[in-house]
């Protein structure tokens, strides 16, 4: 099988020629990783080849309001940027992850979305689509399965509104929530299909939405389906009669509305927290013969660098992800520096001992 076709397989909860794979990596490992062997020149994108990963992304687009930026305040430490959405955020420089919002923002009532929404269905100039044609088309010739990544809605209108308002109007005003949801899912609608008219290619779409936090949703599963789960419905419809499918990620605990993002047309779930509670074995038992799954691998457990912990681990996922097929190897968010690349290595010699001993071979 190629690449592309064990994911499309997986995907679809048929057999596979061994497991497919896939990872996301937090910038500093690369870092750390050259410090442990990787040739120096090593950037990013080549981590999905330590993966073996069967996957390549090609980039999506400016989701903002396209304010101007600005630099408001810089140390050795940080960087408070004023961003596209007239947002004030700090950036930590050692270290990646959520930036936070530190208290300036450009929209915070109805009555100013309305001066600015409209700029949200500009496209000119939201993404450079020659470009990604060029990389999607020289991706397919590698035999791999391409995905297109994107924001999804409701991280897009929190980036505008930060989390406290874009929470509270949940509650307080979720028809202007709704509306919001609804100029992002008209911007995905236009930016998809001048990305198809153009000629790119593309095997899935990669929707980065993220819906929980660790214990629990950020809203009632009545709210998703109110407020952003009829936009999920058309865009991923829309997705589907291209016959793509759609791989839909969300951090933290978001077991409540998977019935749900199944029935808008979600094909696949990532990452699957271990430290959120989320349980692959479980997951499979309820709901795989309608969703494929990718990740669950804990990293809290991969970063003890224990050998004997990491097999139980990444043994445990495999033996629970492999059952019925519909299971691509993943870490159960990305891979931090705190990892070594032996181990990491290590995890990938697992999964062929795994599927030498499952097929075989």
């Amino acid at each position: 099988m190629t690449s592309r076709e064990r994911l499309l397989a997986a995907i679809k909860q048929q057999p596979t020629d061994r497991t497919p794979r896939h990872e996301h990596f937090w910038p500093e490992t690369v870092d750390a990783w050259i410090e442990q062997g990787l040739p120096a020149d090593t950037e990013l994108a080549d981590l999905a080849d330590v993966a073996r990963s069967d996957m390549r992304g090609i980039l999506g687009y400016d989701h903002t309001l396209r304010l101007e930026e600005a630099v408001l305040e810089e140390t050795d430490a940080y960087r408070v940027i004023r961003d596209g959405n007239g947002a004030s955020k700090k950036y930590w420089k050692k270290h990646s992850g959520v930036p936070e919002f530190t208290g300036e923002f450009a929209v915070q009532t109805r009555e100013q979305w309305d001066n600015y929404k409209d700029r949200l269905l500009n496209p000119d100039g939201r993404m450079d689509v020659a470009e990604r044609v060029r990389v999607s088309r020289e991706l397919r010739d590698s035999g791999h399965f391409v995905y297109w990544g994107v924001l999804g809605f409701w991280e897009s209108a929190r980036d505008i509104l930060g989390p406290e308002t874009i929470l509270m109007n949940v509650a307080a005003d979720p028809d202007w929530i709704c509306e919001m949801i609804e100029h992002f899912e008209a911007q995905f609608l236009t930016m998809y299909e001048q990305l198809r008219s153009a000629g790119a290619y593309l095997d899935g779409l990669f929707i980065y939405d993220d819906l929980a936090y660790r214990n629990a949703m950020f809203m009632s599963p009545a709210s998703y389906r109110e407020i952003i789960w009829p936009s999920h419905c058309r865009a991923f419809g829309r997705v589907h009669e291209d016959n793509l499918p759609v791989i839909f990620h969300s951090c933290g605990r978001v077991e409540q509305v998977i019935d749900l993002l199944i029935e808008a047309g979600v094909d696949c779930l990532q990452p699957l927290e271990a430290k959120a509670g989320m349980n692959l074995a479980e997951l499979k038992a309820k709901y795989g013969d309608r969703l494929a799954f990718m990740g669950n691998v804990d990293v809290m457990v991969l970063r003890t660098n224990d050998s004997d912990a990491v097999r139980r681990e990444v043994m445990n996922k495999l033996q629970a992800g492999s059952k019925g097929g519909g299971y691509v190897f993943h870490s159960d968010h990305s891979i931090p520096p705190e990892i070594a690349l032996a181990t990491y290595r290590f995890c990938q010699e697992l999964v062929d001992e795994f599927d030498h001993k499952r097929l075989g071979g």
